[in-house]
């Protein structure tokens, strides 16, 4: 249900084919499937400059489809905010996990994020380092703000956790600083192929 924009330039002057004719209306549809449409756009001369629409872009797009994910909570309005959490993902069938998003109060980019897996359970665990081992992820990311979406991209992970089908995965996510947002209480969350099971909340020296 988002609308998102893209500008796409080249170096080459004149490196990019388009098409327009007079009748063409701005934002009228160009070309859709089931998952996405494509409307009519702009072109310019100039980076942000010298604008002349409607024009059609010639080229694909390349997408992946989110419906093989799950989400918690995505609460603007949350008090509470630590440095990390962790949690238990139950699979009902087997997957794989390779990319998360997150909940921060920071802004900005360059906020560290770490993320480590452990096979079972969490609990019993949260101050046993050597259960958890190396991380599995580590680097930096932009966060977002309250209420977006922070993205702990695929590019950070240095492997897939394969999750087998009546097994539970342990995951602790560790940002540098007191960033991470969350909400308390006992919840699940759960499709067709996974639940998530909150969690417990981590300090500084955690």
């Amino acid at each position: 249900g988002e609308t998102h924009a893209l500008y796409v330039t080249v170096d080459t002057p004149m490196g990019i084919v388009m098409s327009g004719f007079i009748d063409d209306v701005f934002g009228e549809d160009l070309v859709s499937n089931q998952d996405l449409v494509i409307q009519k756009g702009l072109a310019n001369t100039n980076a942000f400059n010298y604008v002349y629409y409607p024009y059609s872009w010639h080229g694909s797009l390349t997408y992946r489809r989110d419906e093989n994910s799950i989400e918690t909570l995505l609460d603007a309005s949350t008090n509470y905010v630590y440095y990390g959490n962790m949690f238990d993902l139950d699979a009902s069938s087997s997957v794989s996990v390779y990319e998360m998003e997150i909940h921060t109060s920071y802004v900005g980019s360059n906020l560290g994020v770490s993320v480590w897996t452990k096979s079972g359970t969490y609990v019993n665990f949260e101050d046993d380092e050597a259960a958890w081992g190396d991380p599995i992820a580590s680097g930096t990311v932009r966060g977002r703000g309250a209420g977006f979406r922070t993205l702990i991209p695929a590019s950070l992970f240095d492997r897939e956790v394969s999750v087998a089908a009546g097994t539970t995965q342990a995951f602790y996510v560790r940002l540098g600083e007191d960033a991470l947002l969350y909400s308390a209480g006992a919840n699940q969350y759960q499709n067709g192929e996974v639940t998530v099971r909150t969690g417990a909340a981590r300090g500084p020296s955690g």
